[in-house]
């Protein structure tokens, strides 16, 4: 099953920078006429900004992951902080505009977890939500794995399971050529996290700021095979140098696969980047 948009949609992952809010951030990278954001739960500590400022924009969310929240859809001693976070996405799926959720496989400090419980736990809470799901592939987890999760997914998930998300970085940590990998699973991919890495950690950097992801190739086997599906950038400005460097990550996936959008992105630039100075510095 090959998840496809009619055109590849790129986009930003929205997090709070710094002291600045996700609403404030999401407001400025609308000036540059984004189509698509990937939103995390801290949308819901300000959910009526957000959904103002999202103006139409389509919207990805990214379901917490123990390394970061603490828990996960698979976590049992998180039933109740995972009910709520469900409720609170099938109530405001339309509000907000969520096309899909991404789901890690288990984890446990960093690492995939073996538990078949685990594994039923997040199952059993992924029917509950009323957005379809891409599964994501994590450093440390065999492809092999991988991909009978992904199929023991799809026997019990049906048509909500919509694809897999392929993470270039993800592949890479974990000892896998990230450009073979696409290659294998290209018709099941709907959705690419994208960002440069070095060769120890998952960093979530602007493009060529490591420069050890090929992520090049990546993108030139994407669009070899018309790849119509989501680009999003995952992709954390640790400090105001690092904006630029991301909008100009940005620019270089709509060159390769929006040149008309990337013209009229281009010339926005001119515009925006005093603003975001001014708001970001």
């Amino acid at each position: 099953m090959r998840a496809n948009t009619d055109r590849v949609l790129v986009g930003l992952t929205i997090e709070r920078y710094k002291e600045i809010e996700p609403a404030v951030i999401l407001g400025l990278v609308r000036l540059l006429g984004l189509e698509f954001v990937e939103i995390t739960k801290t949308v819901f500590e300000d959910l009526d900004r957000i959904a103002a400022k999202l103006d139409g924009m389509r919207c990805g969310f990214h379901l917490p992951i123990m390394c970061e929240d603490g828990w996960d859809l698979s976590t049992p001693q998180a039933q109740e902080e995972i009910d709520n976070l469900i409720d609170l996405i099938n109530a405001n799926r339309e509000k907000l505009h969520i096309s899909h959720v991404i789901c890690h496989p288990p984890e446990d400090d960093g690492h995939p977890s073996t538990d078949p419980e685990r594994e039923s736990v997040l199952l059993n809470n992924l029917a509950k939500l009323q957005v379809p799901v891409f599964l994501e592939n994590v450093p440390h987890l065999p492809e092999k794995d991988y991909l009978a999760l992904y199929q023991r997914s799809k026997q019990r998930l049906g048509e909500q399971l919509l694809g897999m998300c392929y993470d270039g970085p993800h592949y890479f940590l974990s000892g896998t050529d990230p450009v073979a990998a696409l290659e294998r699973h290209l018709d099941e991919i709907g959705c690419v996290h994208l960002s440069d890495c070095t060769r120890e950690r998952d960093s979530h950097l602007p493009f060529g700021r490591a420069g050890d992801l090929p992520i090049d190739d990546i993108l030139q086997t994407l669009k070899r095979h018309d790849y119509r599906g989501i680009i999003n950038l995952e992709i954390r400005p640790e400090n105001f140098q690092d904006v630029l460097p991301t909008i100009e990550s940005y620019l270089a996936v709509l060159k390769l696969f929006r040149p008309g959008k990337y013209l009229t992105t281009r010339m926005r630039l001119w515009f925006v980047y005093p603003v975001l100075k001014r708001v970001l510095a």
